[in-house]
């Protein structure tokens, strides 16, 4: 029990203020108390004249702990300025998060290092998203964020396969054995009708393929679970947009295409969110979102992709058939020989010769309609 007794008269309104430190023992005395714990102080104020017992009120219980959480001690950090120093605790520090201790999370983030004086804990990207909102805000971390105008966030996917019509094909090599046509580019496009702080991306993909940062427009990238975080404001009307490289591996098992009817291709799904720190928003990812895999091609590309001097596929052709290419295509039709490495019989049949020398002479992509032709019966499919 600590006493205080004041020996002289308090006046009517006037003020008395008592101020003291407490200091708790170091974590190896309190051996025997399970932390974190939480101590409460009581408190009563008495006077003889008038005759006055009443509690001490506002706040009267501390947390005692030997770890902080993330958010205090990143507030606190002072960050390594050097290589093989490492990153310290000040509490003495405001409760102001800085650009500095902001960047600090973010790579600490990036490379899933513990955070200093947390016990071994890590920075997740809900944690990083509320970092960046209070640095961003400059708002002590003891005081709630201010709030902010409700925002409408939209981000959509666009999905561009090595040969558009025919997805990503699997199992074809290039002359030195480097695997051709299994890699393809995402683009991500991300914007806001209103000022959002602290915004994350979280894009899941089948297990195995692997992920490549083209651009990332701002934000940083953590390669283990395929994350992006914008340590910064998104300001309303402003598109940030992140491209990022697939690698699907090359050993993939892919369904065979039925025999008859418009070719269904096996397929694998991309999915996404996009969410914010302040004001609290999260939107799946739109767009594209389907991959389609195939391990054989259709005729048509094939021949687009035939190279006439090794006789054979090579998937860096364009989608432009040329005059050796139609000259070898009414060869494998004359002969009614199947095209290597083509889905079903893989002939070259009368009707698709005649398309083969119409896209010729009009030059139109193999993936593009022909000048005035009717949508084909599978087209979409």
């Amino acid at each position: 029990t600590t006493q205080w007794v004041f020996l002289d008269t308090i006046k009517a309104g006037t003020d008395r203020v008592i101020t003291y430190d407490l200091t708790v023992p170091r974590s190896e005395l309190l051996a025997s108390v399970r932390l974190p714990q939480q101590f409460c102080i009581s408190g009563i104020f008495q006077a003889k004249v008038p005759d006055i017992v009443v509690e001490v009120g506002g706040e009267s219980c501390v947390v005692v702990n030997d770890c902080l959480s993330v958010l205090e001690a990143v507030a606190h950090m002072i960050p390594a300025k050097a290589p093989g120093e490492e990153d310290r605790i000040d509490l003495r520090l405001s409760e102001s998060i800085t650009i500095d201790q902001l960047i600090r999370a973010g790579e600490l983030w990036r490379t899933e290092r513990a955070v200093v004086g947390t016990c071994g804990e890590r920075v997740d990207l809900e944690t990083l998203k509320l970092i960046t909102a209070y640095a961003e805000a400059c708002v002590p971390i003891d005081r709630p964020l201010p709030d902010m105008p409700a925002a409408n966030v939209y981000a959509h996917r666009t999905i561009l396969a090595p040969i558009p019509c025919e997805g990503v094909v699997i199992g074809f090599y290039d002359p030195s054995g480097q695997p051709l046509g299994n890699k393809f580019t995402v683009k991500v496009e991300i914007t806001s009708d209103a000022d959002v702080m602290g915004v994350g991306l979280d894009e899941d993909l089948p297990v195995g393929w692997r992920v490549t940062p083209l651009q990332n427009d701002g934000f940083i990238y953590k390669a283990n679970g395929n994350q992006w975080a914008l340590l910064d404001t998104l300001r309303a009307g402003d598109m940030r947009t992140i491209i990022y490289e697939v690698e699907v591996p090359p050993t993939t098992t892919v369904e065979a295409p039925p025999p008859e009817g418009c070719k269904v291709l096996s397929s694998e799904q991309i999915v996404g969110r996009v969410d914010t720190g302040q004001p609290c928003v999260e939107v799946e990812v739109g767009g594209q979102n389907r991959v389609d895999l195939t391990d054989c091609l259709s005729v048509i590309v094939a021949i687009s992709r035939w190279d006439v001097a090794r006789d054979a596929i090579d998937l860096s052709l364009s989608d432009k058939i040329t005059f050796r290419q139609v000259q070898r295509a009414i060869a494998f039709w004359l002969q009614d020989e199947p095209v290597p490495r083509t889905c079903g019989d893989g002939k070259v049949t009368y009707e698709l010769m005649k398309e083969i020398i119409a896209r010729w002479l009009t030059g139109t992509p193999i993936c593009e309609p022909l000048p005035g032709a009717a949508p084909e019966t599978c087209e979409g499919r």
